[in-house]
């Protein structure tokens, strides 16, 4: 067996190698985006208790800033942030209205408008007197004066009948007194 270290030629160093660049920062995104997005969820999470027609707009657009804020790599703390509450909030009042539909369309008044709702869709031979007894229906129901009809234009009173008899003040037709400068007294 032959000795490989007693070799006549001569033993290579390995060269040296380039030195290692640093790895870059992982969020490369948008800072001004992040914080609108942590911003927006603040927000939503107010408008929560506040405002809820609002929390859609306000949510979303917390969502949207922090998918814009992303980098090539990952987001930052803030836009995470911001997406979490923005979506928490989000899902938590879809929940509330899931939960109140329910409980409406559950009940008896419910019921009768959903059925009442479906029969004027799929009856072919709806009349606009059934249309608009049906929108009486639900959308007058609680007013005080349920005997008169709000409709009934020949038992209504003539507001008009005598106009000719109706006289305004002399007053209201005067001029207004002005010095002489022109200017109104």
């Amino acid at each position: 067996m032959e000795n490989p270290y007693n070799n006549e030629q001569p033993y290579q160093p390995v060269p040296p190698q380039e030195p290692i660049p640093p790895t870059p920062s992982l969020y490369q995104g948008n800072n001004g985006f992040a914080t609108a997005s942590l911003i927006m969820g603040i927000l939503s999470l107010i408008f929560l208790c506040c405002a809820p027609p609002l929390l859609f707009i306000i949510s979303s657009l917390g969502i949207l800033f922090s998918c814009l804020s992303k980098g090539h790599r990952a987001r930052s703390g803030s836009a995470k942030a911001g997406l979490a509450l923005s979506a928490s909030t989000l899902a938590i009042m879809s929940a509330f209205l899931i939960f109140l539909c329910s409980a409406f369309l559950l009940s008896p008044e419910g019921s009768s408008f959903l059925s009442d709702y479906i029969n004027i869709l799929t009856d072919d031979n709806v009349s606009d007197e059934d249309l608009y007894n049906f929108l009486e229906k639900y959308l007058y129901e609680f007013n005080d004066d349920t005997n008169t009809d709000s409709r009934d234009y020949e038992n209504s009173p003539d507001y008009y009948e005598n106009f000719e008899e109706f006289e305004l003040p002399p007053e209201i037709f005067q001029q207004p007194e002005t010095d002489n400068g022109g200017n109104f007294i």
